[in-house]
């Protein structure tokens, strides 16, 4: 189906402050000349010799059960080959396209009577003894397609003719009967669209303009809601759709064949925006995003079929959980190799997408889970002889699942520094499905849906270090005062990890150097902890646990109402509800 599929997105831009979003775009969006529009139905215009008909030694005065004609231009060409209904009698034919230059242009003024005039005895002789047929037997009919200026809407008329006039004198065969309708005499028939567009006068080579372009730019606000008391705005900062689509479908009253090819990059690019101010303790799930419909110009044969192609631009988004305020940008890319081709019921290439991560930038959070799943969808709906059939191509790339968690260690080596005293886990899978669908059906339904390929693979697994070298004072307490529970230089006493608060404050822990002594949590004003995090490595510690009430007793500090116990190089989020607002670790070797 596809030759060059070329999917980017960014999902990003993601700020912890306030819902007015002043995100701002890196790229440009499409050119307005790019964006499809809806518009009145192109009326395709008939190919008279189209193909070869008519032309060279190919004259032909026969009757057949069924015709081929061409309607297109450099748009589009559609295919119809149709026979005539029996069950009124015996029926057959014509295409007076296929007498060539044997004949003059047809005279189809009137409604009840084609005039056709020979240029030499021989052609008008071939006819009559071929067309003796409609006369031999009463009921028989044969129906006529004639082409000219002013034959019907479109340049091209039917007729039902069940008598012929002949006059030697002057070569004339008058071909009488009544205008019919394509849908009142089409028994069978079968309607061929394609995108290729009408061949080029040397019938060697077809035009390219006829590939539906799905340029679009669906830049949009998405959601601005509150949520269990936090705020949460989502906004689609830059987002769009590239490239153009070849396709071939054929609708016929038995079956329906399709084929889909992509050309010029075709793909999506996503880059989000996201604004929560608070914390965000159980998952966000905004109702399905309809962020684009645009029906692409539809085209028509009058009287026989239309066609109407339409892109549209679903999604769904997750943040699971959040603790503390958010600012980070992350995304990825899924691209397809160029010259793949994707076909109903078999012989399909195989697509091997690619993926690509974006260099992720973290502040201040110290848990996140968040994903995204914008789905791209192309559809063609046809009717033909008042047959639905449709195809199309439901892309869902990237889909992004983010996480990002904290760490400590107070002897340093986070994120790889031995520097580094805390820092944040970044994990990013990327994934991208993609299903093509073709058959009988309306818009939407998606017939005999084919799932291509479904991938995830993890992308990034990084970390970003949020504090090095040692901490001061401010961090860590003072060291003296009974509100922080210090008691000596902090030089002296090691550091066992840090408490992160509500607010997105993170401070250093601190022990008071026996290992089995209790260490306050530093106190924030206006903020309840949020987490802890502690490496008992540096320290010989194997564990600690986590009191939510402290005193400051001589000769040693007591701790009260034991909430978990933490394992080294661990972290521990504070159970929903719990307050602790001073409360106490008390590290040492626990069994």
């Amino acid at each position: 189906m596809f030759s060059t599929l070329s999917m980017a997105v960014v999902a990003g831009g993601l700020v912890g402050s306030g819902l007015a979003m002043p995100f701002a775009a890196s790229a440009p969006s499409a050119p307005m000349d790019l964006v499809p529009r809806c518009e009145d139905p192109d009326v395709l215009p008939p190919l008279t010799w189209y193909n070869g008909i008519g032309k060279g030694d190919k004259q032909d005065v026969g009757l057949y059960d069924q015709e081929v004609m061409y309607w297109g231009d450099n748009k589009a060409l559609a295919t119809v080959t149709c026979g005539p209904r029996v069950d009124k009698g015996d029926n057959k034919m014509l295409n007076l396209a296929r007498l060539g230059d044997w004949v003059e242009p047809s005279d189809c003024s009137s409604d009840e009577w084609v005039k056709v005039k020979f240029k030499t005895q021989e052609s008008y002789n071939s006819a009559k003894e071929a067309w003796a047929w409609v006369d031999s037997t009463e009921g028989n009919t044969v129906y006529v397609v004639v082409d000219g200026a002013n034959c019907g809407e479109d340049g091209r008329q039917p007729y039902a003719v069940t008598h012929v006039v002949y006059d030697e004198a002057t070569l004339t065969a008058t071909l009488m009967g009544r205008k019919d309708k394509w849908m009142e005499f089409v028994r069978t028939g079968d309607v061929h669209f394609s995108s290729q567009g009408a061949k080029t006068d040397n019938n060697l080579e077809k035009r390219a303009e006829g590939t539906l372009n799905l340029e679009n730019d669906f830049s949009k606000p998405i959601v601005n809601a509150e949520f269990n008391g936090v705020s949460v705005g989502l906004e689609c900062v830059e987002c769009k759709t590239t490239g153009a689509l070849d396709y071939e479908l054929s609708v016929g009253f038995f079956e329906v064949t399709a084929e889909v090819t992509t050309r010029n990059s075709v793909g999506a690019s996503i880059l989000l925006g996201l604004s929560i101010s608070g914390e965000l303790v159980e998952p966000f799930r905004p109702s399905p995003i309809n962020f684009l419909s645009v029906p692409l110009t539809p085209f028509s044969i009058l009287g026989i079929a239309e066609f109407s192609p339409i892109i549209t631009v679903n999604g769904q988004a997750e943040i699971g959980s959040l603790t503390a305020e958010l600012t980070t940008t992350f995304g990825g890319a899924v691209r397809v190799p160029d010259d793949r081709t994707l076909r109903l019921f078999g012989g399909s290439d195989s697509l091997d997408p690619e993926f690509e991560a974006f260099e992720p930038t973290i502040g201040a959070s110290l848990e996140l889970t968040a994903s995204i799943s914008p789905t791209v969808t192309l559809e063609m709906s046809a009717r033909a002889f008042g047959i639905g059939a449709t195809v199309g191509v439901a892309l869902e790339a990237p889909f992004l699942e983010a996480s990002l968690k904290a760490e400590a260690d107070t002897g340093g080596g986070v994120c790889n520094d031995p520097e580094g005293l805390a820092g944040l886990s970044f994990g990013l899978d990327i994934g991208a499905r993609m299903n093509f669908f073709a058959g009988f059906g309306e818009k939407g339904e998606q017939p005999n849906a084919i799932e291509i390929f479904s991938v995830q693979t993890p992308l990034v697994d990084t970390c970003l270090a949020l504090a090095t070298g040692e901490g001061d004072g401010d961090d860590g307490g003072d060291g003296g005062d009974g509100d922080n529970g210090g008691g000596g230089d902090e030089n002296e006493r090691p550091k066992v990890g840090f408490a992160a608060y509500s607010n997105g404050e993170v401070r250093d822990l601190f022990n008071f150097g026996a290992l089995d002594d209790a260490t306050a949590i530093p106190v924030v004003d206006g903020a309840t902890l949020s987490a802890v995090a502690i490496d008992g490595e540096a320290a010989g510690i194997a564990n600690c646990e986590v009191y939510s009430d402290f005193v400051d007793e001589d000769p040693l500090p007591q701790c009260f109402n034991l909430v978990e116990r933490v394992q080294n190089n661990r972290e521990f989020f504070v159970p929903e509800g719990t307050e602790i607002n001073g409360g106490c670790l008390l590290c040492a070797n626990f069994a």
